[in-house]
């Protein structure tokens, strides 16, 4: 009892100091390194609370111990906060059924065969185990998330190995592996402000997937969205693009997720991509919670966007 109390004392004396003094205190170090493991969590205490925002210690068994925190922007925090109250309904469990039905298309860019290893940029990526499918078929993918605790979770989730951690202008890129060592290719997760993201840091890509990603932004930041979209692809590069269409919620909700129409997607990307409507499937039978949040049409729409050569 008095070890366990003695433990807390020193977690409490840990989290209220600042990153500096912490990274000079070698007594410190020396006890993350052999001792701590903080996973963060819904803030039903106190200490539970500051864990999870400061992200200190999440995943010393995956050899990566946070002691710098990425440059993010404000709009971060309310997605910081649901992940640490656990409100991550977006998350799916399994593999979206979009990307399983046009994977094929998302790589055939004419130039390769659709199995050759491509370079693939999953956009505000959260957890998703999509990454984990792409990559298992051999692809190069990359994730980016602004909210550290998604990346934090993801290694944990997929049983993944840090092999690598790089800085640069405000980004942190973990490079992971499976700890099986099956998959052919190691896989990055970015964390930071995607808004600030350029292909100095990151390279460029040949696909994109995007599956609530830019439904999840405010639509004021569209714009600036896809330029970094746009910025990050080679030319004859693909996007799989997933969104929503649905008119306002109870309350006038907007979102999110926010209504994305045909013509927005137009304006967005018609200057530098080809784009091609794949499916409207209209998803108010399968998920009824759109009905009761005030919704009389639902529509989920996937595009096949492709870069100008």
């Amino acid at each position: 009892m008095e070890a366990k109390k003695s433990m807390m004392k020193f977690v409490r004396s840990f989290l209220s100091k600042s990153f500096a003094e912490l990274r000079a205190h070698s007594l410190c170090r020396g006890f993350l390194r052999r001792n701590l493991h903080i996973r963060a969590q819904a803030p039903s205490s106190g200490l539970a609370r500051g864990a999870a925002v400061l992200t200190v210690g999440a995943l010393t068994t995956a050899g990566w111990i946070a002691t710098k925190e990425p440059v993010r922007s404000d709009d971060m925090e309310p997605w910081e906060q649901r992940w640490i109250g656990g409100e991550i309904g977006f998350h799916m469990e399994d593999v979206n059924y979009c990307l399983l039905q046009f994977f094929r298309q998302l790589l055939d860019d004419s130039i390769s065969a659709p199995e050759f290893p491509k370079r693939i940029l999953v956009p505000l990526c959260g957890k998703t185990v999509d990454m984990a499918f792409m990559q298992s078929r051999g692809h190069k993918v990359t994730g980016i998330d602004g909210v550290r605790l998604a990346a934090e979770q993801y290694i944990t989730e997929q049983g993944m190995k840090v092999i690598q951690t790089t800085k640069q202008d405000g980004f942190e890129v973990l490079e992971l592996q499976h700890g099986n060592g099956h998959t052919s290719f190691p896989m990055r997760f970015v964390v930071g402000d995607f808004f600030r993201i350029r292909p100095s840091v990151i390279g460029t890509f040949e696909a994109c997937w995007d599956r609530g990603s830019l439904i999840a932004i405010d639509p004021s930041r569209r714009k600036e969205y896809v330029a970094a979209i746009t910025a990050l692809l080679d030319r004859g590069a693909r996007i799989l693009l997933v969104v929503v269409e649905h008119p306002p919620m109870k309350g006038g909700k907007l979102g999110p997720p926010f209504n994305v129409t045909e013509e927005e997607v137009e304006a967005l990307y018609g200057k530098d991509f080809q784009i091609e409507l794949l499916q409207r499937e209209d998803r108010m039978g399968v998920e009824p919670r759109w009905r009761q949040a005030g919704c009389d049409y639902f529509n989920e729409t996937t595009y096949l966007l492709t870069k100008r050569r």
